[in-house]
């Protein structure tokens, strides 16, 4: 009898444990940081403070401008859910097309094999980069009726990169 009362006890542990890990990696702390020095008793002005999320923050919601923003908005992982008549398929993509916001979520794509464009039939789910934010890949959904002839370019092409709609192929 004591000894499943203490698998009982330490299996609750070990599942209490586990949910605070996981809850605590999904909802990182947002931080305040001042965009400039500012003394004792400062009324606080727009601008003077922005928020330090990291590099890995996700929004669980599409957000509209002007709407607030909690910490139940963000996620420390994407949800990526796949679409009926689209594939998702997992690219690279340079991170200065990230970090310009010409790629992200929701933006349209284009897959480009060095100078030769596969599709601009693609559209960027969600991305995510490296700690050092210079390695990025991209998950992107291409329509089925797309995908099709696609399948084989990519299959046969390490070089495959996600990059914005509106640039050249390089």
């Amino acid at each position: 009898m004591i000894k499943w009362a203490i698998w009982v006890l330490y299996s609750l542990g070990l599942l209490a444990g586990t949910t605070m890990i996981l809850h605590h990696r999904s909802n990182p702390p947002v931080v305040l940081v001042t965009s400039r020095a500012l003394p004792a008793n400062w009324l606080l002005q727009p601008g003077d403070l922005v928020a330090d999320v990291g590099n890995a923050r996700f929004t669980r919601r599409a957000i509209s401008k002007g709407q607030p923003l909690t910490l139940a908005d963000l996620a420390g992982l994407p949800s990526v859910a796949p679409a009926a008549g689209y594939l998702t398929v997992v690219l690279s993509v340079e991170a200065r097309f990230v970090r310009s916001g010409d790629i992200n979520a929701g933006l349209p794509a284009r897959l480009c094999a060095g100078a030769n464009r596969l599709t601009d039939d693609v559209t960027v789910q969600t991305v995510i980069c490296g700690q050092e934010e210079t390695q990025c890949v991209a998950f992107v959904q291409i329509p089925e009726k797309t995908g099709g002839g696609l399948a084989e370019k990519l299959a046969g092409n390490v070089m495959t990169a996600v990059q914005p709609k509106n640039s050249d192929c390089r």
